[in-house]
């Protein structure tokens, strides 16, 4: 059967399914709260069977909301013509009478030992508050299926709250996914708030559109101005900005369990010069970013819960400056880890970037910026290159959620000088630091470093080889980072250039043993 008999079948069937009366409209349609709130409202009817509206059928619904209610609305949309014009169109105009199209998709056939089937994607989910919300049809040149149904709720005030104090020193930004209850939030100055999509790719499209039951107010109540919801925050590109210090967020029954998606919160000192702002997620390679900070700084920022996840950022091209914080970006640049252009391509990167929060502030340009979740990108060496190795939550203050232990691998399928030194390490009770490099499955440089035997900090050592072990433990508390520089060499046998300082290393640690 061609594609054209395909969709002349389906649409005999969904034509044939139109078989309610569709009401003339006279005027804006109102529905108001029943008496009894378990009462479910439909319009035009609550057939299984979804109503088909003809062409050039026009009309607004009007659902009203008193003060401190909200509404839940389901949606079901389907053009049921087969135009390339896509004209039908459905409208939502929420309680800020910010207007969102009705998107569809129209899955033509399936075929199972010849029982036919049809999906349809027209079905979706809306929330109001008071004053309540509008629904606009305007079908054109094509008939549509069209119904919904409106439930009431007389109250949007949550049992439960989170709550959380957020100040220009932080660096670490308070971040949380308990959607499911309120949420409230107190700054220094002013909330800035983004959201962060679901790195599952399951979790998008419809799942993702219940972020509308989320509700982000101006102020400490549900009385308060409302910013909007999580899922026009999402979808902003923009921080969400209170006038005051408090900000306060809710989930609207009926209510739903949103995993994988956070709300971020820092105090507006440290966000205020940002205008572009947005959360960042995906498995394995992320789309492109496109960041515009030719007139002032654009930001975005990745979160991986308790540190288990880590960004691999492959490469920067455009113009521009690229800072990177571990943590939010803060007016103190205490927390700044490293510094990027398109000149860092060729020797810089790709680079590891650990930690729960990861933001990347760009000034001065536009640029395009890769990065991966596939850490094996940033370990392993295919190049010269230089670069940095840090410990999990360096510079952030958090503690190892695990048992204070760290380990990590750089290798290569051929020999590299391994050139590394200490900057920075933490060897206080009872912590050690293990430097490894290993030429195929020889040993070829092996030390531990602990509160006995310090490191002499920002002192060289190389070694050639195929791996670089670094393992690091501690009592669920301390840092390091450590430079790197590995060049690629000819085949030769390993060696250390520095052998008297491994010497000594090695003779003090067996003193301390024996």
């Amino acid at each position: 059967m061609s594609s054209h008999n395909l969709f002349g079948f389906i649409l005999i069937i969904l034509h044939g399914a139109g078989a309610a009366d569709v009401p003339e409209c006279t005027g804006t349609v109102q529905f108001n709260p029943p008496k009894n709130l378990d009462t479910l409202i439909w319009y035009p009817t609550n057939s299984s069977v979804v109503p088909t509206f003809p062409m050039n059928y026009e009309c607004l619904y009007q659902i009203n909301v008193p003060q401190g209610w909200s509404s839940y609305i389901e949606l079901k949309f389907l053009p049921t013509t087969n135009t390339t014009a896509n004209n039908s169109v459905v409208q939502v105009i929420d309680f800020n009478q910010r207007v969102e199209k009705l998107d569809f998709t129209l899955v033509y056939l399936e075929c199972t030992r010849c029982i036919f089937s049809i999906y349809y994607t027209g079905y979706d989910q809306f929330y109001f508050i008071a004053p309540g919300g509008r629904i606009k049809i305007s079908t054109k040149d094509t008939s549509a299926q069209f119904q919904f149904s409106v439930l009431w709720f007389s109250e949007i005030n949550p049992k439960d709250y989170d709550y959380a104090n957020v100040t220009g020193l932080d660096t670490q930004p308070y971040v949380t996914d308990h959607l499911f209850q309120g949420i409230q939030v107190t700054a220094e100055t002013r909330v800035s708030i983004i959201a962060i999509p679901s790195s599952d790719p399951s979790y998008r499209g419809s799942y993702m559109n219940k972020l509308r039951s989320i509700l982000i107010f101006d102020g400490p109540s549900v009385n308060s101005t409302c910013l909007g919801t999580a899922l026009q925050l999402l979808h902003s590109n923009r921080q969400y900005v209170t006038s005051g210090r408090v900000v306060t967020v809710i989930p609207l029954p009926k209510p739903t369990y949103l995993n994988n998606y956070q709300l971020m919160f820092q105090d507006f000192k440290n966000t205020k010069d940002i205008t572009e702002y947005r959360g960042v997620s995906c498995q394995g390679y992320c789309d492109p970013i496109i960041m515009d900070g030719s007139k002032s700084p654009s930001a975005f920022s990745t979160f991986s819960d308790s540190g288990f996840a880590n960004d691999c950022l492959m490469s920067v091209s455009g113009t521009g400056n690229l800072d990177v914080y571990y943590g939010g970006k803060t007016d103190s640049k205490s927390n700044l880890i490293a510094s990027y252009s398109e000149a860092s391509n060729e020797l810089m990167l790709p680079q590891l970037l650990r930690g729960v929060v990861r933001t990347y502030v760009l000034t001065g340009g536009i640029a395009t910026v890769n990065i991966t979740h596939n850490l094996e990108i940033c370990r392993s060496i295919k190049k010269n290159q230089k670069g940095f190795i840090t410990s999990p939550f360096y510079k952030t203050g958090i503690t190892f959620p695990w048992f204070g232990y760290d380990s990590i691998n750089v290798y290569s399928d051929t020999p590299y000088k391994y050139t590394f030194n200490i900057q920075d390490v933490d060897l206080s009770k009872n912590s050690s630091l293990q430097l490894s490099v290993f030429n195929n499955n020889s040993r070829v440089y092996d030390i531990v470093y602990n509160e006995i035997n310090l490191p002499s900090l920002n002192q060289s050592v190389n070694a050639v080889g195929t791996r670089w072990t670094i393992i690091y433990a501690c009592n669920k508390t301390g840092d390091y980072f450590i430079n790197y520089d590995v060049v690629k060499v000819n085949s030769a046998p390993s060696y250390l250039s520095n052998f008297p300082v491994t010497v000594l290393s090695i003779w003090m640690l067996l003193r301390i043993i024996f």
